[in-house]
């Protein structure tokens, strides 16, 4: 175990994660690439959801189905989206 006092020291060579803080501005723009990519797939998959609730409603059987399924859509995914796009635009 490593003590603090060990990491204070400018001459800790221990090699670990401690000896090596790497924090860069690069960090930040690859997380925003990453989220481009994150929404495209989403909306790809919002997409394919629509679809599947349109084949539904198209039965009067289904229709309560489809609406359920929009809402956990609704409350799931976008709610999700909008904290992962939140945390992203407060990285520094």
């Amino acid at each position: 175990m490593i003590k603090l006092k060990e990491l204070i020291k400018d001459e800790c060579h221990c090699g670990e994660a401690c000896c090596t803080i790497n924090e860069s501005i690069s960090d930040v723009n690859d997380a925003k690439k990453v989220l481009q990519k994150l929404m495209k797939a989403e909306g790809k998959f919002r997409k394919h959801t629509m679809k599947i609730v349109d084949i539904m409603e198209g039965h009067t059987i289904n229709i309560q189905l489809s609406k359920q399924l929009k809402s956990l859509y609704k409350s799931k995914i976008t709610s999700f989206m909008r904290d992962v796009v939140d945390m992203t635009r407060k990285m520094k």
